[in-house]
């Protein structure tokens, strides 16, 4: 695994705890934060150009998201501590199932200052891995895969007190 610095400021990311927000630009422009995901299983990638097993995950990131897009899946490719800039990435961002991004915007840092590390938030928005580690095929079928089959949490909406 590679190494990466981590910002003094980030908070510890606890699995088992409301995952923080996050906000992402895409490269078509789009924002995206964990509200607009909420109901949906998000996976973050922190991976970079030079970091071999980023590389070597990557198929493999395509293949989990190309095969859990229509049960709910987003997973995320966050570009950490590369100053390659995305325009540059063009020809790998037309062929993969799932948006590179260059920037965070939150609290998200390589665990244990290594690369690639991976963040899969639940469709509550909890945090339930937190590793850095690659992720496999095995992952999806014993982390991924029970996830996608959980049901969406219901959201209520706030009712105005006037009209109580």
């Amino acid at each position: 695994m590679a190494l990466v610095a981590t910002p003094a400021a980030a908070r510890k990311i606890v699995v088992g705890q409301p995952a923080p927000d996050f906000r992402l630009r895409l490269p078509g422009g789009q924002r995206v934060s964990l509200a607009d995901l909420r109901g949906q299983v998000v996976i973050l990638n922190l991976w970079a150009t030079w970091c071999g097993p980023c590389k070597r995950e990557m198929p493999e990131l395509d293949r989990i998201q190309a095969n859990g897009a229509q049960y709910g899946l987003r997973v995320f490719g966050v570009l950490a501590m590369d100053p390659t800039p995305l325009s540059a990435l063009r020809p790998l961002i037309k062929v993969l199932h799932y948006p590179l991004v260059d920037h965070i915007g939150s609290d998200y840092v390589a665990v244990g200052n290594a690369i690639p590390t991976n963040y899969i938030i639940d469709r509550a928005g909890i945090v339930r891995y937190a590793q850095a580690n690659a992720l496999t095929a095995r992952d999806y079928a014993e982390i991924i895969a029970p996830l996608l089959s959980e049901k969406a949490p219901v959201t209520t909406l706030a009712v105005p007190a006037a009209t109580r």
